[in-house]
């Protein structure tokens, strides 16, 4: 390609102006942005009298062969969610603009949404399986978007989702003719941006790229320190404390293959949507989106897709994918702003600004047990519905009662994996429960060789050891993401067993729905000590249990990095509800480590930990 054509395709393009009428038809009413190669145009078929998408590319573009093809292709596709192509032609004699024509959605983008509130997980989750359902079927046919972007994704006032650029804005990124794989890659970075998008207001911009505004949408702040390869971006759930932790671990995984970091991952976007109904079910999306749209304001987009036009085309009036024909936009100075997704007082987020804020200062995670501040609760208990807490809840505007999306979907694929947060199950501790532990302890007094009569100094004695600090470890690197009910750590070693700090509820599987190695709650005796017994009130039975501690026992931090840091000391296979673990060890920290957790029903598994006492 000349290295010049970007240039004099810019100059072609800077003599389109409104009122312009191509293929003798479509009149151009507004610039609504240039993706790269193509420049996009709100019009009016006169001959039907109705709004249209135009894509335009200058007569000299010799990419326009294969966005006809392109074009040609996507007017078969049947499934309403993408937006249908009405006409096409190439340059020719008179006609110096080689255009393809689609449908128009009234509605607003992913873009416009954000603009003026995050949305619910619940509204996340089924927008964005919307789109990926919409994919899988595509995908069996060998066609693939690879262009998705928050202002591609459309959602009408009915609540249906539209999906625009399908399989042409590939063909004029010269991006069509990939390796299948390679394409299908795309794709599922691009849904898994969506999604994290969906539930922070941030767009996660390839570590190795510019982190500059995306469409609209500021960058999601990076974690990790160039030049490391462990560089990614942060848990939705640290942007957005009442992100579902279930959605935000299907972004990440479907994110982590982009960046070669080795974790659970989604490759496919079969894989992507058998994840996302486990979480938010396959049923009731468009009743969702439909009362998301009756109650968010506005009906018609109004931010502008602009990012990529050039400069010279600053004072064109530009309107958003959506923008109903009738409506003006004001411009100049005295232009109304719409509120930003990234507003510093928007009450969700915990961070500043991600646009202006670097790498180095995006807080790290931390070994303090309330790192991430006090975690609002995914589905709330009982105690909260009857008080009329509010809460970023997947059951919003329905009743207390468990909906059917709660009981595991049948998945496309049967190996497909994924957590979600269940009810709260905590068990009541019985006294009987405290006095067992009481007997356990007394019966780890060992008599000496000879059974007779123990004198004084014959017995063995336990001390209770203080604990200074309790925190999870959810590791990043081992495929966690810090959202292990953090806060809740502390409960665990308050001395009342009727509080617990419980693990999250994951599905399928019992070695935490294959996404991880494990979770451990990690106490800091605040100095070496010489420690001889564990001694566990868990909440659920059976469960399999290891006690480690730093691989380099004379450490006086905590390892945070990933649980290969660590060593066992001890371990049970199929602890019950109370049980005590031996050692001896010289240590400051003790980690009780979870690797397999015990079943709550319907496929789901889940535990905690009432009570945890440390004897030296």
């Amino acid at each position: 390609m000349d290295n010049n054509e970007p240039t004099t395709w810019h100059q072609n393009v800077s003599t389109v102006t409104p009122g312009l009428l191509i293929g003798g038809r479509y009149r151009l009413e507004a610039n609504l942005g240039v993706h790269t190669q193509v420049t996009t145009w709100r019009g009016t078929d006169q001959d039907l009298s109705r709004s249209v998408l135009v894509h335009l590319t200058s007569v000299d573009d010799e990419r326009f062969g294969w966005v006809l093809q392109a074009a040609r292709r996507a007017a078969g596709v049947s499934d309403p969610r993408f937006l249908r192509v009405l006409d096409a032609a190439q340059a020719s004699g008179q006609n110096p603009w080689s255009y393809v024509v689609c449908e128009y959605p009234v509605g607003d983008s992913l873009v416009d949404l954000l603009s003026r509130q995050l949305l619910t997980s619940r509204q996340a989750g089924l927008l964005v399986g919307q789109v990926t359902d919409a994919l899988c079927a595509q995908h069996a046919d060998g066609n693939f978007h690879q262009c998705l972007g928050p202002d591609q994704v459309v959602v009408t006032a009915n609540g249906n989702v539209k999906i625009s650029g399908f399989l042409i804005e590939a063909a004029a990124n010269d991006l069509a003719q990939r390796d299948w794989s390679v394409q299908q890659k795309a794709d599922v970075v691009g849904l898994a941006s969506l999604l994290y998008a969906a539930l922070t207001g941030h767009w996660p911009i390839p570590p190795s790229q510019p982190q500059r505004p995306f469409r609209g949408l500021p960058p999601a702040p990076l974690q990790g320190l160039p030049p490391t390869t462990e560089q990614f971006w942060c848990p939705p759930t640290q942007l957005n404390p009442q992100a579902d932790p279930g959605l935000a671990s299907i972004a990440l995984a479907g994110l982590r293959p982009s960046v070669g970091l080795v974790g659970p991952s989604l490759h496919s976007a079969a894989e992507l949507a058998d994840a996302l109904t486990s979480v938010v079910g396959a049923t009731g999306a468009e009743e969702t989106l439909e009362r998301m749209m009756a109650g968010s304001g506005s009906s018609v987009s109004s931010l502008a897709n602009t990012p990529d036009v050039a400069a010279s085309d600053a004072a064109t009036q530009v309107l958003g994918v959506g923008q109903e024909p009738t409506q003006t936009l004001a411009t100049g100075p005295g232009e109304p702003t719409t509120p930003s997704a990234t507003d510093p007082q928007a009450p969700t987020m915990v961070m500043a600004p991600a646009a202006t804020q670097t790498p180095s200062q995006v807080p790290a995670h931390t070994s303090a047990p309330n790192a991430n501040g006090p975690r609002t609760a995914v589905l709330p208990s009982v105690d909260d519905e009857e008080s009329g807490t509010a809460h970023d809840d997947l059951f919003a505007g329905q009743s207390p009662e468990p909906p059917p999306w709660l009981s595991p979907a049948k998945p496309r694929n049967p190996g497909a994996r994924i957590r979600i947060d269940g009810l709260p199950l905590r068990p009541v501790v019985t006294g009987i429960v405290a006095l067992a532990v009481l007997v356990a302890l007394v019966l780890g007094v060992k008599s000496c060789a000879g059974g007779g009569a123990e004198s004084p100094g014959q017995s063995e004695t336990h001390e209770q050891v203080a604990v200074a600090q309790a925190f999870v470890l959810d590791p990043v690197a081992d495929g966690g993401d810090m959202s292990e009910n953090m806060s809740d750590a502390p409960l665990a070693v308050d001395g009342d067993p009727a509080t617990t700090w419980d693990t999250l509820t994951y599905y399928g599987n019992p070695s935490f729905g294959g996404l991880k190695p494990g979770v451990g709650l990690v106490l800091d005796l605040g100095k070496q000590t010489s420690v001889s017994q564990v001694s566990l009130q868990l909440t659920n039975q059976p469960n399999k249990v290891q006690i480690m501690v730093p691989s380099d026992p004379s450490t006086q931090t905590a390892p945070t990095d990933s649980v290969t840091s660590w060593s066992v000391v001890a371990s049970d296979d199929a602890m019950g509800s109370s049980g005590v673990l031996t050692t001896s060890t010289t240590t400051r920290f003790i980690m009780v480590y979870f690797t397999q957790l015990p079943s709550i029903g319907n496929a789901q598994y889940k535990s905690g930990i009432a009570e945890v006492t440390i004897t030296s």
